[in-house]
């Protein structure tokens, strides 16, 4: 019985952690061949959710094209 509940907990735990890895991520590509990411987060408060928007963030044309 505390074995089972013991193996129940652990498999909880690697599953709670596993659901909460995975994050959305917008990532950008500059004219020089850098990638830059940005969070769901910066996306929303930067280029209202929209991530292919953030090719003019910081600056105008800063990126050649950003994807989810």
């Amino acid at each position: 019985m505390k074995r089972r509940s013991l193996y129940l907990i652990v498999f909880c735990l690697f599953i709670s952690l596993f659901m909460t890895s995975c994050h959305k991520v917008c990532t950008c590509t500059g004219y020089d061949g850098r990638v830059h990411e940005y969070t769901s987060e910066e996306v929303d408060a930067h280029a209202g959710g929209n991530c292919s928007e953030m090719t003019d963030f910081p600056v105008s044309s800063h990126y050649s094209y950003c994807h989810w």
